[in-house]
C-alpha cells in the first residue's frame, strides 16, 4: 500500500472526487443494508458540508482513500458538548489498514483545537 497522508481539503481538491467516494463507501450493498443518505449526494450537497466544518482527507498516493468531516455541534460555538464527527468513510480497497482510525485522531486533535472537550457521532 502507498504511504498515507492526512491532510485538510485544499481549493484544488475535487468535491465530485469525494461525493463518488462517499457514494463508493455507503453504497446499498451486502454489508451495507441501511439506505444512507450519502450514497446519493450531490457534490452541491458534499460543497455545502464541506463549508459549514473542517473537511479531512486521507491520500493514498495520488488516490483519495478516505473523507471525514468535523463540524461544531452549536452554532453560537459552544463546544461543551463536543464536536460532531460526519462522514467518516474509507474507500473499500483501504479498508483495515488504519485509515479510519487516522482519520478520526486527527478529527480528534482538530476538536481539541478549536476547544471542544472531545468528538461525538451518531
Amino acid at each position: 500500500m502507498d504511504e498515507v497522508l492526512i491532510r485538510r481539503l485544499t481549493p484544488d481538491d475535487s468535491v465530485d472526487q469525494i461525493t463518488a467516494l462517499l457514494h463508493t463507501v455507503f453504497a446499498l450493498g451486502p454489508n451495507q443494508p441501511y439506505p444512507y443518505p450519502a450514497a446519493q449526494q450531490t457534490p452541491e450537497t458534499t460543497l455545502q458540508q464541506i463549508q459549514n466544518g473542517n473537511c479531512w482527507l486521507a491520500w493514498a498516493g495520488v488516490r483519495l482513500a478516505g473523507v471525514a468531516m468535523l463540524y461544531r455541534p452549536d452554532p453560537r460555538g459552544n463546544l461543551e458538548s463536543g464536536a460532531y464527527l460526519a462522514q467518516l468513510a474509507v474507500h473499500p480497497g483501504s479498508q483495515g489498514s488504519g485509515i479510519g482510525s487516522r482519520l478520526l485522531e486527527t478529527c480528534e486533535q482538530d476538536a481539541l483545537s478549536m476547544g471542544a472537550c472531545g468528538v461525538w457521532a451518531s
